[in-house]
């Protein structure tokens, strides 16, 4: 093999692996935050901000403000943009649970696209009363009417959705791993993904 082969094929082979490292990796970070609104006050609550970071399980918290009565629970990037990369478009987002005050919820429907058709922006709706319902379960129960909300029967002081997230790319962080100590005879290592 000549010397010109031999680069050539050095060069074809980085193009390749660097290739391989970026559709690894595409993900650009997405900050979120857990958001519900009301129909007693028409208050809108928004969780913390999380970091999605790639596929993997996440799970959003949100302290709820304790009325009885909610009509929608979204996830959805803060920046209300477009990723800059133009991708995402083929992400879902499964929804493994919904807890309202750490009771788990009856799910209708869990599959759910992470961009919005309209707006392309990172935006996850699982309950929404202005649209088709998604839940049911005894401690949600919908409203009668159009655009009623879903009545908890009790004040509802936290929401928690846990979901998976895939075809966005890259993983999850993962938690640091524990330096393990002087005498120990193994190391700590981080299990699971979870929202920065």
């Amino acid at each position: 093999m000549n010397i010109k082969k031999i680069v050539s094929y050095a060069a074809a082979t980085a193009v390749a692996v660097s290739a391989m490292a970026i559709s690894a990796f595409a993900a650009d970070p997405i900050t979120v935050k857990l958001n519900s609104q009301n129909t007693d006050s028409w208050t809108m609550y928004s969780s913390e901000e999380y970091q999605i970071t790639g596929d993997g399980d996440y799970t959003f918290t949100l302290d709820a403000g304790g009325e009885d009565h909610y009509i929608t629970l979204y996830i959805k990037d803060v920046t209300e943009k477009a990723p800059a990369n133009g991708g995402y478009e083929n992400a879902v987002m499964t929804i493994n649970s919904i807890t309202v005050n750490g009771k788990k919820l009856a799910l209708t429907k869990t599959e759910f696209p992470v961009l919005n058709e309209s707006t392309g922006v990172f935006d996850v709706c699982p309950i929404n009363g202005w649209a088709e319902t998604f839940v049911t379960a005894d401690e949600c129960l919908f409203g009668d009417a159009e655009g009623g909300s879903y009545e908890y029967g009790e004040p509802v002081n936290t929401f928690e959705v846990n979901c998976t997230i895939s075809g966005i790319g890259g993983a999850a962080e993962a938690p640091a791993a524990e330096a393990p100590a002087a005498d120990a005879e193994t190391t700590s290592t981080a299990t699971g993904n979870t929202a920065a």
